[in-house]
């Protein structure tokens, strides 16, 4: 399990439970998940544009969920929680163990 927090510079991920995390990336089962304290996670079509900082925060507020399935290729927004808004790609999502990797766009924080 890994502790996510976008707030920072640069995103900080740890193995400890990190009391400022915005979401947290689980690798034991079929597929990777993503996980937040609050319906803060929104799911996108996984094809489309890139969306826009605006069309995440939407998103987010129109069907935020607190757990996402990520599979090679989801894409979701999310809102952090010093209230920035982020954009996640899903690049790699092993079974079983593994690293997931993804790329994130952080809108609206220090580290914008």
């Amino acid at each position: 399990m890994r502790y996510v927090d976008l707030d920072s510079t640069a995103p900080v991920v740890t193995t400890g439970d990190a009391k400022s995390r915005d979401f947290t990336v689980t690798t034991t089962g079929a597929a990777p998940s993503l996980s937040s304290r609050s319906d803060i996670l929104a799911p996108l079509p996984a094809s489309g544009p890139t969306p826009t900082e605006a069309q995440c925060a939407k998103a987010v507020a129109d069907s935020g969920t607190h757990h996402v399935e990520a599979a090679k290729g989801s894409r979701l927004c999310l809102t952090t929680t010093e209230g920035g808004t982020a954009y996640l790609n899903v690049l790699s999502a092993p079974s079983g163990r593994g690293i997931a990797k993804l790329t994130v766009t952080v809108w609206g924080t220090s580290a914008a």
